[in-house]
């Protein structure tokens, strides 16, 4: 498995704990393929060039959204700008459930 830092992707301005989500092994003794899932800590703070970065250079074209509506409402980022398309999927945090699924 490839280390923690190497993961890292600290050069697109703006992103908080970007990194390859690849490398981790699986249940069934595969290993997820690197440069293909991402995760970030935040993204609503990537630049302009940072957003056309992530579709350009990292070829990323959907993000999941985990977070819920009110935390989407204060920080959105323009993907769509990007051709990047965004699917909003929220977890509870408490349960890791999904919030939409708790509300039924």
């Amino acid at each position: 498995m490839q280390s923690t830092q190497a993961r890292i992707i600290d050069w697109i301005a703006g992103t908080l704990n970007l990194r390859d989500f690849g490398g981790y092994p699986t249940d069934d003794g595969g290993m997820v393929q690197t440069g293909l899932p991402y995760r970030s800590g935040s993204t609503h703070g990537i630049s302009t060039e940072g957003l056309g970065q992530i579709a350009d250079e990292l070829g990323v074209r959907t993000v999941i959204d985990l977070r819920s509506d009110s935390e989407r409402t204060r920080w959105l980022s323009p993907f769509a700008e990007h051709g990047i398309t965004t699917v909003h999927e929220p977890l509870d945090p408490w349960s890791g459930a999904r919030s939409r699924d708790a509300a039924r």
